[in-house]
């Protein structure tokens, strides 16, 4: 594909993109349909249907865009390459990632919102396939953290007995439990000073988490 011809393609993918994300927002995913969001991107349907196999397909991608968007990935991708000399640091600055600016207006928004009832099965008119298609992220995601948390083993930065699924859940629980703090109810005065506080004190007793210690 010439170079003009693949620029003029990604960009209308990003526009399709953008008025998805846009539509899903205001009217929630089943209430938007491809029409709707082909009238907001100013394009075809066949155009949506060039890049996207379904509606399903662009939330999915929507969300992969988002996450690149925020850098929600690039440092837990380092983290997990064998030849990354920190991979601790580079865990450790995934996680802060989330209490940035910009991904904290995210997690609140309305098409995170989207997303989790999807994922916990609350709005189960989106489809068992789509919840599938979402929760392959998920598992992406944890197979990531699973290889990062074994590299900073391999590396000599966390004991050789750690309990490396317990870490990847205890990882996991401190995000979901920021990202969706306004429904705990417990008001945090400066999130991202308060978060770094409390992912540095995690991480100082990540070395604790052994399977010794958890079978005695």
């Amino acid at each position: 594909m010439p170079k003009r011809t693949h620029e003029a393609a990604m960009q209308t993918k990003r526009i399709i993109l953008e008025a998805a994300h846009k539509l899903f927002s205001e009217k929630g995913f089943d209430k938007t349909s491809l029409s709707d969001i082909a009238r907001e991107a100013g394009v075809t349907r066949g155009a949506i249907y060039w890049h996207f196999e379904d509606k399903g397909e662009l939330l999915v991608e929507l969300c992969k865009e988002l996450a690149e968007r925020h850098n929600l990935m690039d440092e837990l991708e380092r983290a997990a390459d064998p030849d990354e000399i920190d991979p601790l640091g580079c865990l450790k600055r995934w996680m802060l990632m989330h209490a940035s600016a910009e991904s904290r207006i995210f997690f609140s928004s309305n098409l995170a919102q989207l997303v989790g009832s999807i994922l916990a099965n609350v709005d189960s008119r989106g489809g068992g396939e789509l919840r599938e298609r979402l929760l392959e992220l998920v598992y992406m995601r944890n197979q990531l953290l699973s290889a990062a948390v074994r590299n900073a083993v391999n590396h000599h930065q966390l004991p050789v007995d750690l309990d490396i699924d317990l870490v990847c859940a205890y990882l996991c629980q401190l995000l979901v439990g920021f990202c969706n703090k306004e429904d705990i109810g417990y008001p945090i005065a400066r999130p991202e000073e308060a978060f770094s506080r409390i992912i540095g004190f995690a991480f100082s007793q990540l070395h604790l988490l052994r399977r010794s210690q958890v079978l005695r």
